[in-house]
């Protein structure tokens, strides 16, 4: 149970950290196709992620 735990925040530390990259890389006009190749987000997530900056 510990160990499932465990691995469900280590998941969601990986999502941060490419939702964090994301934010960066379209900040600097990075385009979203190429956001979505570099952190494996969605462009549907990206597309979310410009609409709340």
């Amino acid at each position: 149970m510990i160990e499932e735990a465990e691995n469900k925040g280590e998941a969601k530390g990986k999502k941060e950290e490419k939702v964090e990259i994301a934010k960066n890389l379209l900040k600097l006009n990075t385009d979203v196709n190429t956001i979505s190749k570099a952190t494996g987000l969605s462009i549907k997530e990206i597309n979310k992620l410009k609409t709340k900056n």
